[in-house]
């Protein structure tokens, strides 16, 4: 697969977008629960499983909608379950990794009825699977918002997120 520099730019404006999209849904929908709020190992206003995630979703759906030649309801079923097991396994990763890099939970489904650990649930999996397939139908709406953003504030962003990561890597190492 090639990608040229007008892709790569879509990519990290999307990326970053979602990551920061994320962390705002994550703290509004944190703070309504009136829960402690920790959005992750990151001190700036971005959640980059969210970008991560989400990229998944759209360009992994994209891929499986054109190739599948499904009637529309069964690709919807199962590309549900796609983002279902990607979303899931993303989410167990994401969560190990930090336990064991950082010593810390940052978050846990314990008291969800259908958890296994920390990291998975399948009420949690299936809101994410479930939005992320609302946020797969209006990618174009989104994609048209995202490119909206003059991209010196994405370049902003990044600049934060690079500094971030550095201090962050400068942590743990020292």
């Amino acid at each position: 697969m090639h990608i040229n520099n007008g892709d790569l730019m879509q990519y990290l404006k999307q990326f970053m977008f979602f990551s920061v999209a994320g962390y705002l849904f994550e703290t509004i929908f944190t703070l309504m629960m009136g829960q402690h709020f920790n959005s992750g190992i990151l001190k700036g206003p971005y959640t980059p499983i969210y970008g991560l995630g989400l990229l998944l979703v759209i360009y992994g759906g994209g891929y499986l909608f054109r190739h599948l030649h499904l009637k529309r309801w069964k690709e919807i079923i199962v590309v549900f379950g796609i983002f279902f097991f990607t979303i899931t396994i993303l989410e167990l990763t994401g969560g190990i990794l930090i336990e064991k890099i950082f010593h810390k939970v940052f978050w846990s489904y314990k008291k969800f009825p259908l958890s296994y650990g920390h990291y998975i649930s399948i009420e949690i999996s299936l809101i994410w699977s479930s939005l992320s397939l609302v946020i797969y139908y209006f990618k174009d709406k989104l994609t048209k918002l995202i490119d909206k953003i003059p991209t010196f504030i994405y370049w902003i962003f990044y600049i934060c997120f690079i500094i971030d990561i550095l201090y962050k890597i400068k942590d743990i190492a020292f």
